[in-house]
């Protein structure tokens, strides 16, 4: 790997994308629960196992134009073809949904057992949190292999 892969994966798909993903989820923690009082913990379970897996699978649909347009515009380095693994011949929706589904089980179903009712102060934060935790496991893993589907097609 070159350089510019480690930059890629270190700095775009797991800082950057943890501060998006937190940014991104408080709000929309904040749009869905203002005006309320408190958070029920079953809604704050739903809404961890759902954040497990569409995270993923939307940003595999995002990462994978954005990597494919920095890896045509010589930006981002090709990888060499023996670097490619299989999972990067699957459709980007394919290896969100696979990543959204072991993310969904392996991290969000365990962690109901601790589910909780929460205020809404508390919410937003544990959603904007936990939504970066996500991404910094996701992000980098679709990241790389939308840089192994780009240097295969461009």
């Amino acid at each position: 790997m070159k350089r510019e892969h480690y930059k890629f994966l270190i700095a775009d798909e797991l800082l950057i994308a943890a501060v998006v993903n937190f940014f991104l989820n408080a709000g929309i923690a904040w749009f869905f629960t203002r005006g309320r009082a408190s958070v029920p913990a079953s809604s704050v379970a739903g809404d961890t196992i759902a954040t497990a897996f569409v995270l993923p699978v939307l940003t595999a649909l995002v990462a994978w134009p954005l990597v494919h347009v920095q890896v045509a515009r010589g930006k981002l380095p090709h990888l060499l073809p023996e670097q490619c693994g299989a999972w990067s011949r699957r459709h980007a929706i394919v290896r969100g949904i696979a990543v959204g589904i072991a993310m969904a089980l392996v991290v969000a179903l365990p962690s109901l057992h601790f589910a909780t009712a929460l205020t809404v102060k508390q919410f937003i934060w544990a959603k904007a949190a936990i939504a970066a935790g996500f991404g910094m496991v996701a992000t980098p893993l679709l990241g790389w292999w939308a840089l192994q589907a780009s240097s295969r097609t461009t």
